[in-house]
């Protein structure tokens, strides 16, 4: 929290967007529903030490960071502070 304020909110389960759940959808479904796109360069991280890579992708317009596993978003992290590097 900063100045008493929520400043990133993260999301597993969950995130409603126009009726539509966007944790499981593809990156392609959620640009579409979202109507943004990613900026820069997609991050690729072994997070949980599986063998499965997951790619994150920053969607700073919205103020959304994305990580996709095995094709599906799986936490979408909400923040006013998500910055390209």
């Amino acid at each position: 929290m900063r100045e008493n304020k929520i400043d990133s909110i993260f999301c597993y389960k969950e995130l409603f967007y126009k009726d539509t759940n966007l944790i499981g959808l593809t990156i392609e479904q959620f640009k579409i529903i979202t109507e943004s796109n990613f900026i820069g360069k997609i991050d690729e991280l072994d997070f949980e030490d599986d063998g499965i890579p997951q790619f994150v992708y920053e969607f700073e317009t919205i103020g959304l960071q994305v990580w996709e596993k095995n094709s599906r978003i799986v936490t979408i992290i909400a923040s006013l502070y998500i910055e390209d590097d």
